[in-house]
């Protein structure tokens, strides 16, 4: 990818954590956050915090988010991965077998069921971005184009086929009424 183009995405080396409770100065990370969003939620204590993504193969996947510009951290035995985002956003991976062990529901690795957004700084990287991803062999899910709400929009799928959007900061020159359908790609 062209230098300047990488999606920039700041990596946290590690949490600090804002509470006086022991259990969260003495928990592992991931235990440890659990407690610390107590401190950002809204009176129900609910608060937006992770996605988990179940895989049929971490590495093509970890390839894939890591040419995104994210910094995962996979786990010894492969199974799981995590990656911190700005904000307190966590997004996690799971190979299909070990979401079976912690989701007796899990359905496996299915992908496009869910979009994931990334800003990009450009109209012009929204484009480079894509090429580049499709030129290592990622399906183009959508080409880039001039969205009706004045942003250059593409969507490129990861292994799995999960979708993720790739999006410019929106410009009034280019709004326009809603097509019928995006472009095909």
């Amino acid at each position: 990818m062209p230098s300047g183009h990488r999606l920039s995405l700041a990596r946290r080396s590690s949490v600090v954590w804002a509470t006086a409770d022991s259990r969260a100065a003495r928990a592992p990370r991931w235990q440890a956050r659990r407690w610390h969003y107590g401190l950002m939620s809204d009176a129900n204590g609910l608060v937006f915090s992770q996605l988990n993504l179940v895989v049929s193969d971490m590495e093509a996947t970890m390839a894939f988010w890591r040419k995104l510009g994210l910094s995962p951290e996979v786990t010894s035995g492969g199974a799981h991965a995590t990656a911190d985002l700005p904000g307190g956003l966590h997004i996690e991976w799971d190979t299909a077998e070990f979401a079976a062990q912690w989701d007796s529901g899990s359905r496996g690795a299915l992908g496009d069921s869910t979009v994931f957004g990334f800003a990009v700084a450009t109209r012009q990287a929204v484009d480079a971005i894509y090429a580049d991803l499709t030129a290592t062999g990622y399906r183009g899910h959508q080409v880039p184009y001039d969205a009706f709400w004045g942003s250059r929009y593409a969507i490129v799928e990861d292994p799995d086929g999960h979708p993720v959007g790739l999006m410019s900061p929106m410009e009034d020159d280019y709004r326009s009424r809603p097509p019928q359908q995006a472009p095909a790609s």
